[in-house]
């Protein structure tokens, strides 16, 4: 994230951090801070070029099994292994119209695997050890730059942002093309807006009116 007066940014992605190191450099984006990947189960530090092991640590989880998650889960088909990491075991869903997603929930709670399970865009569906997710990432973040939340803008579309709405940032944006399923499940929040523009324009859009919000205070 790229600091500048007052702000700075962190990238928060469902992408991994090699992913998104090469999406920065690609289109010459603001360099952050930190970059949060694969949907919160990774921090990395963009100054000092390396993974945060606190957050690895933080998150490690004696009941995390990927090896065994593959055993169990063998009716969905698994992304590309450039998606997977040690931390997270992606498989491709294209509906959740008969409860698949709960369904695999439950096979991992009776094989004793400690897991959430998250769902998003229709189509991608992630296991991650439990509590780690964009939200807890971001409040780690917070604690390490003694920063509070209530100062703190984030921006989000699907599924795999729900947790980092749930926690109490200061101002939430969804630019116009968002999911709908995650727009019924965010919609009545606090300090919620809802962009007119898609994609990085709503993303603009909604920092603009935080800026005006704040300097009406």
């Amino acid at each position: 994230m790229k600091k500048h007066d007052e702000f700075s940014i962190v990238y928060s992605s469902g992408r991994t951090i090699e992913s998104m190191l090469s999406v920065i450099e690609e289109f010459d984006l603001p360099k952050p801070l930190y970059i949060i990947g694969a949907i919160g189960t990774e921090i990395f530090d963009y100054k000092n070029q390396v993974i945060l092991k606190e957050w690895e640590d933080f998150i490690k989880d004696d009941k995390w099994n990927p090896s065994k998650i593959m055993e169990i889960i063998t009716n969905l088909e698994l992304q590309p292994l450039r998606k997977q990491t040690k931390n997270r075991i992606c498989y491709y869903l294209s509906s959740n119209e008969n409860g698949e997603v709960n369904d695999v929930a439950r096979k991992l709670e009776e094989n004793d695997i400690n897991a959430d399970v998250v769902y998003s865009s229709n189509k991608f569906l992630d296991i991650v050890p439990k509590g780690a997710n964009k939200g807890s990432a971001g409040i780690f973040i917070c604690d390490l730059l003694n920063l509070d939340l209530k100062k703190v803008v984030i921006s989000g579309d699907s599924g795999n942002d729900l947790d980092m709405f749930k926690e109490n940032f200061g101002f939430k944006i969804a630019p116009y093309n968002i999911d709908y399923d995650f727009y019924d499940n965010i919609k009545g929040m606090k300090n919620f807006y809802l962009a007119k523009k898609d994609i990085s324009y709503g993303i603009v859009e909604g920092l603009e009116e935080f800026l005006k919000q704040k300097r009406e205070i």
